[in-house]
């Protein structure tokens, strides 16, 4: 079974205590790693929030990521919208997250018209999973 099956359906309840919705999905992921990530509770919709994870797209947040052409399992997906949006990459086309407060994390396609390539502002990977071979 693949790693993100223990995180489909979970509900944006379970997530939210956690951190903010969609970056709570890779707050937990990486917990399940062993690397702790901010949990911006505050929610993604504060100016500050916005700011500290687009820095995460810019490659700014303390060394800790770099930016990355292809993604693999556990990159960090960001996406631009009406707000900012994060998911992990779960497999090759696929991404793991959350998107409203009453929704359920899910696996869903990338690029795909939902999705399109255009919307996508960074693939990020932690520098602790630089040197882990792609599952």
């Amino acid at each position: 079974m693949h790693w993100s099956a223990a995180y489909v359906g979970m509900d944006a309840t379970a997530v939210r205590r956690h951190g903010a919705l969609c970056w709570g999905v890779a707050v937990m992921v990486y917990a399940a790693l062993g690397i702790a990530l901010p949990s911006y509770s505050s929610g993604l919709g504060s100016a500050r929030d916005r700011r500290r994870v687009r820095a995460l797209a810019e490659g700014e947040i303390g060394g800790d990521w770099t930016r990355v052409d292809r993604p693999r399992d556990y990159d960090v997906l960001l996406w631009r919208g009406d707000d900012l949006h994060v998911a992990v990459q779960a497999m090759p086309g696929r991404m793991l997250h959350l998107e409203d407060a009453g929704d359920q994390v899910r696996l869903e396609p990338w690029p795909a018209p939902r999705w399109p390539e255009t919307r996508l502002l960074a693939i990020c990977r932690h520098v602790r999973l630089a040197d882990r071979v792609p599952a």
